[in-house]
């Protein structure tokens, strides 16, 4: 058996249940747990049976004092969290030393700003983990979990929803939207997904009731702020005459999921767990698709700065694996759920790989491929062809490899 961590886990706690419930399972592990209550969102009565401290949230100095002094050396944001504005947030002497390390994310979306304090914590000393790698059983999984389903009307609000959700993602707005018999009636903005059921419930239209649709942003990181669907979600969309809750498989935590469905089916409301990037109106879903190409690679870093620099890729996850000797970093244009991307891996101790006769190469659509080719001979890249037109045909295209040798062809978009 292996022994628990001799760290105490540090947990930033907003509201809700989920701090609480991690809290419970880390020490029924045997791991000591330190957390900080943020002042006007997580219930101080609810952390008696924890060591404890409560912070406002601009005391961040403070915040990691605490964690510190407490022995953590991991730590989880989980809860609910209202943001709070310049005015209000009253920084500590600590906090105004990190927020201009924060940069332009700081005055950006949720997403942004919160990838941007992960980095600043780990920057400080601390690891940060998620939520769903330490409280087995919360990722929603795929498929229905109650007795009530949606019909074709649902489906295509579903649907509707998706592309919604999608687009407030993508511009770092809000995770979720409400929609009704093809029209939107509420999108999440600032003021969270409780909030938004309310204003939906005013402006509902008579026939069959609405459908809300929660997504994880592209790109997010998932360690922070993935959507939530409790209790308290289910009774907000039952209040707004909803007939069905449908989020992302695998990037929605489910708070206390043993007592959702049942209180989802008393309510008359289904809760699915769907792909986003492959989900019809009919609901039918495929089982496969390409996820990945793995490319060994003898210098992590370096091969993340190629791809993410020379193609404006963004790294989306890199997990290190001591026990097996070997770190995999994930890069790519979009999340994983919704797009193919590139596995690099680093075995320890191997800088070099023998590329052999087999494998041809990457092709990558870029809008000027004769200025990606320059761009990229400056950051050091071999270029193996020039551009010009593809032999036979009028596509252009260009050849280079990346810092391990892999060939890559570069194709004009039209």
């Amino acid at each position: 058996m292996t022994p628990p961590d001799p760290f105490p886990l540090g947990i930033i706690a907003g509201g809700g249940r989920l701090p609480l419930d991690l809290a419970a399972a880390v020490a029924a592990t045997g791991r000591g747990v330190f957390v900080i209550g943020l002042e006007g969102h997580a219930d101080p009565a609810a952390l008696a049976p924890y060591p404890h401290a409560c912070h406002r949230i601009g005391a961040a100095g403070a915040i990691l004092d605490a964690l510190r002094e407490a022995g953590c050396r991991e730590v989880v944001l989980l809860g609910t969290v209202r943001r709070p504005s310049l005015v209000t947030l009253r920084p500590d002497a600590g906090a105004a030393r990190l927020i201009p390390r924060l940069g332009r994310a700081f005055f950006g979306g949720d997403d942004g700003l919160l990838s941007a304090v992960i980095r600043v914590v780990g920057e400080e000393g601390f690891t940060v983990r998620g939520a769903h790698e330490l409280l087995p059983g919360t990722l929603a999984p795929q498929g229905l979990l109650t007795r009530n389903a949606p019909d074709a009307e649902a489906g295509a609000d579903i649907a509707r929803g998706i592309a919604v959700a999608r687009a407030l993602g993508g511009v770092d707005v809000g995770q979720g939207c409400v929609v009704q018999q093809g029209l939107v009636l509420a999108v999440e903005a600032i003021e969270g997904t409780d909030a938004m059921l309310a204003r939906a419930a005013a402006l509902s239209h008579p026939g069959p009731g609405g459908v809300l649709v929660k997504l994880v942003k592209p790109g997010q990181d998932r360690r922070a702020d993935l959507p939530t669907i409790g209790r308290a979600t289910i009774r907000a969309a039952a209040a707004a005459g909803l007939r069905g809750i449908a989020y992302a498989a695998g990037a929605t935590l489910l708070a206390e999921p043993d007592a959702l469905a049942g209180e989802a089916d008393a309510a008359g409301i289904f809760l699915l767990g769907m792909d986003p990037d492959t989900f019809t109106a009919s609901g039918d879903e495929p089982m496969s698709r390409f996820l990945h190409t793995m490319l060994r690679v003898g210098d992590l870093q370096r091969s993340i700065d190629f791809y993410t620099k020379g193609f404006g890729m963004s790294e989306l996850r890199r997990r290190d694996v001591p026990d097996g000797k070997y770190t995999l970093a994930f890069v790519g244009y979009g999340p994983e759920e919704s797009h193919s991307v590139i596995e690099l891996t680093y075995n320890y101790g191997t800088d070099r790989y023998e590329q052999g006769t087999a494998f041809g190469h990457l092709a990558i659509g870029v809008p000027d491929v004769a200025a990606t080719t320059e761009m990229l001979r400056g950051l050091g890249a071999k270029v193996t062809r020039e551009p010009g037109p593809v032999k036979f045909g009028t596509s252009i295209i260009a050849f280079v490899e990346d810092p391990d040798g892999y060939k890559i062809e570069l194709v004009q978009r039209a």
